[in-house]
């Protein structure tokens, strides 16, 4: 017979059993539903884009013929290795000292730039020293002039160290009298040249020193343990096609690409060496061997690695146009170099490479994230693992986030990354030649502007493509201001002075003048009195007229 106690604990557990199946019927209906809704989201966007003229099969930029080896760049085993995979640490294994600044054989120098002593205004300067007025407003401007040419010519290598032409020794340093009813502390000289050091010589007198390593033969004469893999490299080049040996259709290939960026610092590091030493012919080999290793990356399709193949190609060239700018302002090329540079120029055009990777992006969001692991799921949303830290608990825990991620939620994200990237391939014309800041703004913060498990993993790859968009469209203009200043050099040195417009330009030396990206109108262009030149875009804010550096994108025409 059923006590009342022992009916009162069935009534209990049966109570408990019904809210659990409740629960879990809610839950199951719960993902079911946000699954169909989800699934249902992304066919319905798949349709309205394939409407629109984009194609979404992923595999549709998979190169099918194959390449014969005798043709193929990455076909040479060492190219492949070397640059798409763990072979770059071997690529550059020569090369550790080379961004050692304590290395005991080539250990940094102080260099005296100049020699500062004080005097009240009207002061005679000693023998060989040259008088400013303090309180001139061109005073810094003059200082340092003085302080450049006691250097002479040096550039600053990608290891963050200075190199001169000239030997410690062979470096005079300037002297200067700086006249001023009172003479500054140490604190207000800091403030007077700051990026300068400054240390007390004695009698109220100071020493501005900078700190240098090897000399520029020096330092080409380290560099030249690269020569056998560049030799390779050139030789591996001569071949017509560029082809992965691989597998394409595998998302999650290891393409690390770390050896291109080493690789175009030193061959830059190596030009301005050669420019320094008056061998142009030299500098244009290294920039061109630079230049021709983008071809590799045409070997990958653009389903997937063309972002990264754009960034890849976008820091090569802008190592690859800091060292023209500096043979420019050395003026240290020659016609037949600043011809080739020109040609190599006028090919590029990133923006278009971009634009062509926003209209690929659906089809590559299709084939990764509808195919995604829960384990790979987790890994994204939990910031990915870095490989060593990688254990048993970090690998279920993602396991379990992705597990537990409705897979809804993931169709619903690939609608927002999906129309997130039609909406930047939009922001730009068909040619590459014109964007439009403010679509591109607009593309960047549609997906985040309201929160949600919708659009949290597209969130984060918005900003990112934002990022990726403004500075692609300023690297294209630096290619359009290189291209610009190439051509006002070889006039200057023809009629000895710049040109008073840019259209005397054409057709000698430009077919035609590139346009400002920003506006699509001609680049701003001023003929300066000291001699130099300022050409500029308006910038992302469209509202530039040239006075601010960094916002309307000025061609650095630097000391």
């Amino acid at each position: 017979m059923t006590t009342p106690a022992q009916l009162k604990r069935w009534t209990i557990l049966r109570r408990c059993l019904i809210g659990v199946a409740v629960f879990l019927t809610l839950i199951a209906t719960f993902y079911t539903e946000e699954s169909w809704r989800g699934k249902h989201a992304w066919e319905h966007c798949q349709r309205a884009l394939e409407a629109k003229g984009i194609k979404m099969d992923w595999a549709e930029d998979i190169p099918e013929a194959p390449v014969p080896d005798e043709q193929n760049v990455l076909a040479v085993p060492v190219m492949q290795k070397w640059f798409f995979g763990n072979g770059a640490k071997e690529l550059l294994k020569g090369m550790e000292d080379i961004s050692d600044v304590g290395d005991s054989n080539y250990p940094s120098t102080r260099i005296i730039e100049a020699d500062v002593v004080f005097g009240p205004q009207g002061a005679i300067p000693p023998s060989g020293f040259t008088a400013l007025s303090y309180g001139d407003s061109q005073a810094k401007a003059e200082v340092s002039r003085l302080m450049n040419e006691a250097l002479g010519p040096y550039f600053v290598d990608p290891w963050g160290m200075m190199h001169t032409l000239r030997r410690p020794e062979e470096i005079q340093p300037a002297k200067i009298l700086l006249q001023c009813q009172t003479a500054p502390t140490a604190k207000e000289l800091e403030q007077f040249l700051p990026n300068e050091q400054i240390e007390p010589a004695g009698n109220g007198s100071y020493q501005v020193t900078t700190q240098a390593s090897r000399t520029v033969g020096e330092l080409l004469a380290t560099l030249a343990v690269m020569e056998p893999q560049l030799t390779v490299m050139r030789q591996a080049l001569q071949r017509p096609y560029a082809r992965l040996v691989g597998d394409y259709q595998n998302p999650k290939a290891d393409l690390t690409l770390a050896g291109f960026g080493n690789v175009a610092r030193t061959l830059g590091a190596m030009a301005q060496c050669h420019l320094l030493q008056g061998q142009p012919e030299e500098a244009l080999r290294d920039l061109t061997l630079s230049h021709d290793l983008c071809r590799v990356l045409e070997g990958l399709p653009r389903n997937r690695w063309e972002l990264l193949v754009t960034l890849i190609h976008e820091t090569v060239m802008a190592i690859n146009m800091s060292v023209i700018a500096d043979g420019l302002r050395w003026h240290a090329w020659r016609e037949p170099q600043l011809a080739v540079l020109q040609a190599q120029l006028t090919k590029i055009n990133f923006v278009s490479d971009l634009r062509h990777y926003f209209l690929k992006r659906p089809a590559a969001v299709s084939h990764y994230y509808a195919n995604i692991t829960p384990s790979d799921l987790g890994e994204l949303l939990l910031g990915g693992f870095v490989p060593w830290e990688t254990n048993a608990w970090t690998l279920l825990k993602a396991s379990l986030v992705g597990h537990l991620v409705p897979r809804g939620w993931v169709y619903q994200n690939m609608v927002q990354l999906a129309n997130g990237c039609q909406a930047f391939s939009e922001s730009a014309d068909s040619s590459g030649q014109k964007v439009f800041p403010k679509k591109a703004d607009a593309a960047g913060i549609m997906v985040g502007s309201h929160p949600s498990p919708y659009n949290f993993i597209a969130i984060t790859a918005m900003y990112r493509y934002s990022n990726n968009f403004r500075a692609n469209a300023k690297i294209q203009t630096e290619v359009h201001e290189a291209l610009i200043a190439c051509a006002l050099e070889r006039y200057r040195m023809a009629h000895s002075a710049y040109p008073e417009k840019l259209d005397a330009l054409i057709p000698q030396y430009l077919d035609k003048i590139p346009t400002d990206l920003i506006g699509g109108q001609p680049l701003h262009y001023r003929r300066a009195d000291d001699g130099k030149f300022l050409l500029y875009s308006i910038g992302w804010d469209e509202t530039g007229d040239g006075s601010k550096p960094l916002s309307d994108w000025v061609w650095d025409a630097g000391r």
